[in-house]
């Protein structure tokens, strides 16, 4: 038997560590510069740019990028409980039980931001960005997906060609005398969007970054609703080359994020999950001080869910099997979520639970 308690930490967000530095460096100062439109928070080795008119950014090392960007994510990959994609005749993109056509309707797939104004403050060492969310329906074309097909064709250019209004969003990064970055995100979604596949960010990482350490749920992938059978713990593994399923659909998510480490291999082994002693702290940077990577540690009252990728959602969406899939070389991709909807059974019997369904309102 056993039993796991909530643990709660005091702010809201992550923060961004390179690795090894960011536990090695001694305290720095930290500064704050703009020019041409360019923001730049530095400290240390480290530094965070930011673009004016833009909530996408660059945090690195020295020379070397980190991270690379950060985007709202609304959407994911379908699983067949959210609608058959390749279903003959792709009929189930009207069907009002299977929540992907409304997705699709509302431009989820591929969303942008509007109105972007950003500043920056020496006092606190942060940016901040303000922005409007919109959907834009009919962007992406899905080639060979009967579904989207079928709706492309059934749906007005009047109603695809257009921007969905969803709401605002508030993106604010600091950096600290070590050189941690930290993210703070505030969704404000329009209350009558119902039943959304997800709310959350995505960002990107090196592909050099191939092996995987995190504190989480797990070992294996995990929902709201699909959870009974994972714990938390600490557990390792490498990033998938591909999809893990023949029809590449939503996968590989994992509840309760406390932290996730990716690493380059260093040619002496794999990362190991530490032989935790009665000093924690110590013994994981033992585990990881050798490595170059990047952590990311939730520093959330609310812990998020997380998936690591070669692929983004619109490309597992795009693909009809597995071998169509192309992983992407330079990236990998990091999708932090403050909720996303359960899997539910819709496929075959009963759709979501109503309290796994996610809804708009405020996300942090």
């Amino acid at each position: 038997a056993s039993e796991q308690f909530a643990l709660c930490t005091r702010s809201t967000g992550i923060a961004v560590h390179s690795l090894p530095e960011t536990f090695h460096q001694r305290p720095g100062k930290q500064k704050l510069s703009e020019e041409d439109s360019k923001f730049t928070l530095s400290s240390n080795c480290c530094r965070a740019t930011l673009y004016e008119g833009s909530t996408s950014f660059e945090y690195a090392l020295d020379s070397k990028t980190v991270v690379f960007g950060i985007r709202p994510n609304l959407f994911r990959a379908p699983t067949d409980n959210d609608a058959v994609k390749l279903k003959q005749n792709g009929d189930q993109f009207n069907d009002p039980s299977k929540p992907l056509g409304n997705w699709l309707r509302l431009g989820l797939d591929c969303v942008c931001l509007d109105e972007v104004v950003t500043s920056g403050s020496l006092s606190s060492s942060s940016i901040t960005s303000n922005a409007t969310i919109y959907g834009q329906p009919g962007k992406q074309s899905y080639p060979g997906i009967a579904l989207a097909e079928k709706l492309l064709s059934s749906v007005g250019e009047e109603e695809l060609n257009r921007k969905v209004h969803l709401g605002s969003y508030k993106q604010t990064i600091k950096i600290d005398d070590k050189g941690i970055m930290y993210v703070e995100v505030l969704f404000d979604l329009n209350e009558s969007l119902t039943d959304l596949p997800r709310v959350g960010i995505e960002l990107a990482v090196p592909s050099e970054l191939k092996e995987m350490m995190f504190f989480a749920d797990g070992p294996g992938e995990n929902y709201s609703d699909r959870s009974y059978s994972s714990h938390a713990g600490v557990y390792e593994g490498s990033i998938s080359d591909s999809s893990t399923y023949v029809v590449p659909q939503e996968q590989s998510n994992r509840m309760n994020m406390r932290w996730l480490v990716l690493a380059e291999p260093n040619g002496r082994g794999k990362l190991q999950v530490p032989k935790f002693s009665e000093d924690i702290k110590s013994t994981f940077r033992g585990a990881v001080s050798d490595r170059q990577g990047a952590m990311i540690a939730s520093t959330s009252d609310e812990m998020p869910q997380f998936t690591v990728s070669r692929h983004t959602d619109v490309s597992l969406f795009s693909a009809r099997h597995v071998k169509e899939l192309k992983d992407d070389q330079d990236r990998i991709f990091i999708r932090i979520d403050a909720a996303q909807r359960g899997l539910g059974s819709g496929s075959c019997g009963p759709q979501t639970l109503d309290r796994y369904k996610v809804n708009g309102g405020e996300y942090s």
